[in-house]
């Protein structure tokens, strides 16, 4: 005879590993039920015993709970259609032993369900894929697993099962949206709490850099819910960068920068990917940017507008078809790109300004870019309601620069008497050299706009009045600033446009300086630990590195062994700060993550 239900035990999906060590609890009277990220397990033991099972097993238990059967049988009957019911849905049509060989877990991203079907079962998958719609009226598409993951990108294959035929979703997690097309991208939906839980940790003004971005779920997530300072995110994968770079828009995380490339060879020169270069959209000057012996692979683009540039004139060069025909070029070749728009003091009248403005918001919007904006005097800014009007419209996607002269907006106070219509800024830094004759003071401007606002940073150094000279040959120490910026662009002047030494020489300069982070995130599903050394290269001492890895249980150690091989070859302390299990690979097999701070001085 079995013994009744006597509580549920409520545990996270993620640490659904347990249910093997719960079996011997586990009452026959009942169903394990599952909703959203929670699993309840049907226990028909003593309370006492139960949990002293899970303390041996070193399980932390602040995220399980005791639930009364009949607080179960209400979430269930309140539920009778929603994921998890998958068997129960499937009873009248497969007999008790098959029942029990169907899979019933699956994952859902977006609108599309992922399944796993026996070779037995695949006669009767479209009986499955419909009982899963059923099961989940949100879900549009079935999808199964076809083979394992594959290549260098670990991508999934799936063969479709029900509903609509897709690939492409935007799934929604911890407050973020991320669009993805599901096989040209690794994404797990079941690691969601674990990104959470690194979120949480994440202190005020940290710089981020996440080496294996994907689609951006890390970076997003970090850019949208801490007060990160700033968090890059690079990925091998053009096809997962492309998605992260659109997540960005999508979530207007201004303070992410995705960077496609080789996460080996970022870390060597990572200046040189942060802050790329800017041009005319004339290909003669675009080319040899583009195509410069520094690095070919930087991240970020400036396209210096002229008036032309937003005219539909087909007999000039210039003109608003070649400009968006050069963005859509810029952003499949993975380049961040933003639009300096033409200086507006010679212009009028002022509606033409204004105009230029709602053209350049309306490409910010259509193309997925963004916007330097020089503005007007500080008193027309007042006094312009029109402009305040469009300045708020398109204020997500407008960086307004510093400038020189004392009626417009040259530092931090000016800005910060605007901060209703001004939410990011582009800081120049030869221009506060220029207005604040001071090292020390121009520092101090940077902090003060960083904590404020979103930035972005026109690179350049001054001398006596001149503007914009080579990064290492002006009044600035730009070395000891560089710690303190974000990204953005080389803006050098050169003597000749199509012929550009002094911005090469400035970015050969930028890229043999080193960059450091507060914290690193590994979170490659397989190999990270051939990568350890390129972390602890950028990490600075006493920062924090999330290390991923999968292992069999008894292997846990090597994990440990890994990091310390690591920093023994650097001269390196650590310190393991938590050891965590964020879910199960296979039998006894779970992916796990070790956080560990780095000390580097002794």
């Amino acid at each position: 005879m079995h013994m009744p239900i006597k509580f549920y035990l409520q545990i996270e999906r993620k640490d659904g590993f347990l249910i093997k060590e719960l079996k011997p609890f586990i009452s026959k009277e009942g169903k394990i039920f599952s909703q959203d990220e929670k699993i309840f397990v049907p226990i028909d033991s003593d309370e006492k015993e139960v949990l002293d099972r899970l303390k041996k097993i070193n399980k932390n238990l602040e995220n399980i709970k005791i639930v009364e059967p009949s607080k179960v049988d209400a979430i269930k009957k309140q539920n009778t259609n929603e994921r998890g019911n998958l068997k129960e849905i499937l009873s009248n049509q497969f007999s008790e032993s098959e029942i029990d060989k169907i899979k019933a877990s699956y994952d859902i991203v977006g609108d599309i369900a992922i399944i796993e079907i026996d070779d037995e079962f695949l006669d009767k998958k479209d009986v499955i894929g419909e009982a899963i719609l059923k099961a989940n009226p949100h879900v549009k598409t079935v999808l199964m697993k076809k083979g394992k993951h594959e290549g260098v990108f670990r991508i999934q294959k799936y063969d479709f099962v029900k509903g609509i035929d897709k690939r492409e979703t935007i799934h929604k997690e911890n407050g973020v949206l991320l669009k993805l097309k599901v096989d040209e991208a690794y994404f797990s939906v079941r690691m969601g709490n674990e990104r959470k839980r690194i979120v949480d940790q994440i202190k005020e003004n940290e710089d981020v850099l996440v080496m294996f971005s994907g689609v951006g779920p890390y970076p997003i997530e970090i850019a949208k819910n801490s007060k990160v300072r700033v968090v890059y995110g690079v990925e091998l994968n053009p096809n997962g960068h492309k998605y992260s770079y659109e997540n960005k828009f999508l979530n207007k995380a201004w303070n992410f920068l995705p960077i496609q490339g080789d996460a080996k060879k970022v870390a060597q020169s990572f200046y040189s990917y942060s802050f790329g270069l800017k041009s005319s959209i004339n290909p003669k000057e675009l080319n040899k940017k583009i195509n410069n012996e520094v690095n070919k692979g930087f991240a970020v683009i400036e396209l210096a507008l002229f008036h032309e540039d937003l005219l539909d004139n087909k007999d000039n060069p210039h003109n608003i078809n070649q400009l968006i025909k050069t963005i859509d070029y810029l952003k499949s070749l993975g380049k961040n790109v933003f639009l300096h728009m033409p200086m507006p003091f010679k212009l009028e009248p002022f509606d033409e300004y204004l105009k230029e403005l709602r053209a350049l918001g309306k490409i910010a919007k259509e193309k997925q870019c963004l916007i330097i904006v020089h503005l007007p005097s500080k008193e027309v800014i007042r006094k312009s309601e029109q402009l305040q009007i469009v300045m708020k419209k398109y204020k997500d996607f407008f960086y307004y620069e510093n400038l020189t002269q004392d009626n417009l907006l040259t530092n931090y106070n000016d800005f910060s008497g605007f901060k209703d219509l001004i939410k990011n800024v582009c800081v120049d830094i030869s221009h506060l050299g220029l207005v604040f004759k001071d090292q020390n003071k121009v520092k101090e401007q940077i902090k003060l706009f960083n904590e404020s606002f979103n930035t972005y940073f026109h690179l350049n150094n001054y001398s006596n009045n001149e503007d914009s000279v080579e990064l290492d040959k002006g009044e600035l120490d730009i070395k000891e600033l560089l710690d303190d910026l974000t990204f953005g662009v080389v803006e050098v002047r050169n003597k000749d446009e199509f012929s550009p030494k002094e911005m090469i020489n400035s970015f050969r300069w930028l890229s043999q300086q080193n960059k450091s982070f507060d914290r690193i995130l590994m979170p490659l599903p397989k190999g990270a630990e051939n990568f350890l050394d390129d972390a602890l290269g950028l990490i600075k001492d006493n920062g924090i590195i999330h290390f991923y890895d999968f292992l069999h249980e008894k292997d846990f150690d090597k994990a440990i062994e890994k990091i310390d091989n690591a920093c023994k070859n650097r001269g390196f302390n650590f310190e393991v700060i938590d050891f965590v299990k964020c879910g199960q690979h296979s039998p006894r097999t779970y992916r796990i993550c070790v956080d560990f701070k780095v000390i580097k001085k002794k």
